[in-house]
């Protein structure tokens, strides 16, 4: 169920550190459905770090292989479409999309944008999360502070190990939409399709720190 008390802060507390003496604990908040259409705008805004949905990512993909595919330019789109449809189920037609994929980043600007917008998305979420919804922390090396904007200050931000960071940030994302509340921990892991050629979901850390995937509303469909 998604949190809906946007007052009440629940501690955090990485599964890994909880044996540990005076381990690092961090408050986080839920914030309302406005705050979180808000945080959404500052990462598409400020942080040219929107959703990639994924008719955007087949349009640019399909647009690429026909472009430069050559000869097996039809063949690689029905691959293409196929996944899409999520009805590929060949391991080595999955390899030949997978390979195709891997040229067209480096080789096609429109799906290289989208996959460096992918990039920055994953990697400022649990930032902009945490400085947007931790409203204290304990035995951390650096006094809790906001700014003006009623955001954590980033400088005190470096006390804290970037791995702990990571994890307490996607467990503020996760909380706003019904995760990360009842075990405080990361989110669960789930399969997902390989994402070069797919948008299947926000990947976030596992209790431990390690990469997991994990789905949201916000999940392009």
């Amino acid at each position: 169920m998604i949190g809906t008390s946007t007052s009440t802060p629940h501690p955090f507390v990485p599964s890994w550190l909880k044996n540990e003496k005076n381990p690092p604990k961090f408050l986080l908040r839920c914030g309302d459905v406005l705050e979180r259409e808000l945080m959404e705008a500052d990462l598409a805004g400020e942080h040219q770090a929107g959703d990639v949905w994924g008719h955007e990512l087949q349009e640019a993909i399909v647009s690429g292989l026909r472009e430069l595919g050559g000869t097996s330019a039809e063949t690689l789109i029905a691959l293409a479409e196929a996944n899409f449809a999520k009805t590929l189920e060949s391991e080595g037609e999955r390899a030949i999309l997978l390979d195709a994929c891997s040229k067209l980043a480096t080789a096609w600007p429109p799906y290289r944008v989208l996959l460096a917008q992918q990039q920055r998305r994953q990697t400022l979420i649990p930032l902009v999360a945490f400085r947007r919804y931790c409203v204290g922390w304990e035995n951390v090396d650096a006094p809790f502070s906001r700014g003006i904007d009623g955001m954590v200050d980033a400088t005190p931000l470096a006390a804290i190990n970037p791995t702990v960071l990571k994890v307490a940030g996607w467990t503020a994302w996760n909380l706003q939409f019904g995760g990360g509340q009842e075990k405080n921990s990361g989110s669960p892991s789930k399969s997902a399709d390989d994402p070069a050629i797919s948008s299947s979901g926000e990947p976030s850390p596992a209790a431990d720190g390690s990469s997991a995937e994990s789905s949201t509303p916000k999940t392009p469909a």
